[in-house]
């Protein structure tokens, strides 16, 4: 076995011990398990000389994407991942919100008939206060 495949190897073991863990913690982690598997793909194809992830990981792997939701999901996935190595003993790096720019995305939400009664109860409510 070569030395890339042992390095393949480990990683696909520690994601796999990451994802149990996030299950056990009662997260459903279905869709980031897919990101995360995206993830560790692309980081082998970039030839990884070892059990970390650098800086340039980092931003090659957020920066694959344009939208801002995707880079959030992106950066969330590797922080995670590598938090965990972290807490493993694994040299990573670990990056910082503030250096993307996620921005802000408002979603509208539409209110029901008996969440806008509520809602207007709870108004006078407080003006009758």
């Amino acid at each position: 076995m070569s030395s890339g495949d042992r390095i393949a190897e480990q990683i696909w073991e520690l994601v796999d011990e990451y994802v149990d863990a996030k299950r056990a913690a009662g997260y459903s982690y279905d869709t980031s398990e897919k990101v995360l598997h995206q993830m560790t793909r692309f980081l082998l194809r970039r030839g990884m000389d070892g059990v970390r992830i650098t800086e340039d990981d980092l931003d090659a792997w957020v920066n694959r994407t344009e939208t801002r939701k995707g880079k959030g999901m992106r950066f969330q996935t590797m922080d995670g991942f590598s938090a965990f190595l972290e807490m493993k003993g694994y040299p990573t790096y670990r990056g910082e919100w503030r250096t993307y720019d996620f921005g802000r995305e408002f979603k509208a939400r539409i209110l029901d008939d008996e969440e806008l009664s509520s809602l207007f109860s709870a108004a006078d409510d407080l003006r009758n206060h």
